[in-house]
């Protein structure tokens, strides 16, 4: 790595902590905000802390890998580890999980949760079977990124398309299932270009890469206020939920 790639894999490295910073505020309002919210965002609010965990762990692993190098050495070679994009899998597991199980429950009554729900077993199923005997753990890219992603930017956008549709008497505004979605997608629209451009971003580009990375972690940063906005409305779930009823 050259002096450049070093110099922007040190901005990289302070964005990252930026989003871990986010986070934990982010799980502070929503244990403050835990006795106001429905079942739906306390979903919600596990996937958060579920996410979160696995950004420690990723962090605790960065740390112990550069402070013990020699003693990582052989075990990352012997399990073919080149880099750390085999971190993501814990992340996408959580996608089609908690995640999908919020969104479904967003969408409840309605035929197309049922889809989303089939769907969400299908891929989860599809992303274990890739990533452990197809393309691997190494891949910047690939077929599972780029899933993660399309997940978390349509199906979040089929639950907004039902929201303003919806014959709730609570503003999209004021809708806390809104604000949630919104920042679901803003941050995996960057997401999917990173995935597009895959290993050879990643390995011929690395300032790019890194750049552009930054970019989507200042990007989160906002997702993730924008989150915060939803759970300040959370006491208007009860309302939106009982007009999906009717």
């Amino acid at each position: 790595m050259n002096e450049i790639d070093q110099y922007y894999n040190g901005i990289l490295l302070i964005s990252s902590r930026g989003v871990t910073i986010a986070s934990i505020l982010l799980l502070i309002y929503a244990f403050l905000k835990w006795k106001k919210f429905n079942t739906t965002l306390k979903i919600y609010g596990l996937f958060l802390l579920a996410s979160f965990i696995f950004l420690l762990l990723e962090q605790i692993f960065f740390w112990s890998v550069n402070t013990y190098t020699e003693t990582w050495r052989p075990i990352l070679k012997a399990f073919n580890i080149k880099n750390t994009n085999f971190l993501r899998y814990p992340y996408q597991v959580n996608n089609f999980s908690l995640l999908s199980l919020f969104l479904y429950r967003t969408l409840k009554p309605r035929p197309v949760a049922v889809w989303i729900k089939y769907a969400s077993i299908l891929l989860l199923a599809a992303i274990t079977i890739n990533y452990f005997f197809i393309q691997g753990h190494n891949m910047a890219g690939g077929i599972n990124s780029l899933l993660s992603a399309l997940f978390c930017v349509m199906v979040p956008l089929v639950s907004m398309w039902y929201l303003y549709n919806s014959s709730s008497n609570v503003p999209l505004a004021h809708n806390p299932y809104f604000w949630i979605n919104l920042g679901l997608i803003i941050p995996s629209l960057i997401s999917l270009f990173l995935y597009f451009a895959g290993n050879d971003m990643f390995d011929e580009r690395f300032t790019l890469y890194a750049q552009l990375t930054t970019a989507k972690n200042g990007i989160e940063i906002f997702a993730q206020i924008l989150t915060a906005i939803g759970f300040y409305y959370a006491r208007n779930a009860k309302y939106i939920d009982y007009y999906s009823l009717q």
